[in-house]
């Protein structure tokens, strides 16, 4: 059995028991962190599939600037505003 396990399924001695408890705390953490990382990963996938999809669209003439500008402007001004607020947090 993996220790970090084993620790974190055992029941401390009684002067070990904060000690256990904030290891529990600290994986928790650990196991959001990369849960996290993983739904970042697609996020990011998902943008550079969508850039990649209108870079395509714009080189070959089916899609103007002048209708997409406002749509785009409005999208990194949305993603700005929510990378201001999560840096505030």
């Amino acid at each position: 059995m993996d220790i970090i396990q084993h620790c974190l399924s055992s029941t401390p001695v009684p002067h070990l028991a904060s000690a256990f408890f904030t290891l529990k705390f600290i994986w928790s953490d650990v196991e959001q962190a990369q849960v996290s990382k993983q739904q970042l990963r697609v996020l990011v996938q998902s943008i550079a599939q969508l850039l990649h999809t209108l870079d395509t669209e714009y080189k070959a003439g089916r899609l103007l600037h002048v209708r997409t500008s406002v749509h785009l402007a409005d999208l990194c001004r949305f993603v700005s505003f929510n990378n201001a607020i999560g840096n505030n947090q």
